[in-house]
């Protein structure tokens, strides 16, 4: 069953990448190299063709560069919501600061901030940039001074780590193809 797998693997992206690329993404996804080997003996025996002078460059092909469902997802779920975030907070935030009398208006200004900047990062995530996930995480940590300075207790502020956290835990699997 293994094997099969493995073969089926290598036949759809033989004519792609080079039997040592092949090799590394089956070690990625869980197979032992053991098995990986016996199956690339098996069919040098036979009269499969695998490409070995695939070009370096050519393992980010578009086949293999899929986000996943689960990362759209959440990308999705978080560019709604920072937009319904920076509405809130740059233009409704009179209502907010009824909510938080003792807060300067300039701190939802920021939070207002923060969010449309979110909002440009999810697009860069979009379009494979990693840069936009290290942002990310600098914005998380200013909110959570943010959310700190203003009175919330410790653990609702430690909670807006969680977006990064399910964020990081849909892009490791991935995070090869973010350049």
């Amino acid at each position: 069953m293994v094997n099969q797998q493995i073969k089926e693997y290598i036949d759809t992206y033989k004519e792609s990448y080079s039997k040592e690329t092949l090799k590394v993404q089956l070690i990625k996804s869980g197979y032992q190299e053991n098995e990986i080997e016996e199956v690339f003996l098996e069919l040098s025996s036979s009269d499969i063709n695998i490409n070995e002078n695939t070009p370096k460059n050519s393992s980010r092909s578009t086949l293999e560069k899929k986000r996943g469902t689960g990362l759209i997802i959440w990308l999705v779920l978080m560019l709604l919501v920072n937009m319904v975030s920076a509405f809130s907070y740059l233009l409704a935030n009179s209502t907010i600061a009824v909510l938080y009398p003792n807060v300067p208006s300039m701190i939802f200004y920021l939070y207002g901030f923060l969010s449309l900047v979110n909002v440009v990062l999810v697009i860069m995530l979009f379009l494979w940039k990693r840069i936009a996930f290290y942002i990310f995480c600098c914005n998380s940590v200013i909110a959570f001074i943010l959310n700190l300075w203003i009175g919330l207790g410790i653990f609702t502020a430690i909670f807006g780590f969680s977006g990064v956290l399910i964020l990081y835990l849909f892009m490791k699997s991935k995070w090869e193809f973010f350049e």
